[in-house]
């Protein structure tokens, strides 16, 4: 594991920002912090966000880093939130299922 300092720009309602937003969203409810990193550890499409998927200190540090942004994004979508993060979940789940 590894400490990190800097932290990529993730656009809020980008592939990768939902991705995030989905982890975070999971381990509420899903468990904690560590049963979802294990059971569902999140797959970003920027090669340089893929060092956080296997070392959950940096995810951790990457989820702290960002979330202001993640609730920012919540209080913007009070009323379609929940629809749009599970339609994230549904296209993440058929993309995985698409990958050999």
């Amino acid at each position: 594991m590894t400490r990190v300092t800097e932290f990529p720009t993730l656009e809020p309602d980008s592939i990768d920002f939902m991705t995030l937003l989905v982890f975070h969203r999971k381990q509420a409810t899903e468990g904690g912090f560590h049963y979802t990193f294990e059971h569902y550890p999140p797959t970003f499409r920027d090669p340089g966000l893929r060092r956080f998927e296997d070392d959950w200190l940096a995810l951790r540090s990457l989820l702290a880093a960002h979330r202001h942004a993640i609730d920012a994004w919540w209080d913007a979508h009070p009323l379609d939130g929940v629809d749009l993060h599970n339609a994230h979940v549904e296209l993440l789940d058929a993309t995985t299922q698409e990958t050999p």
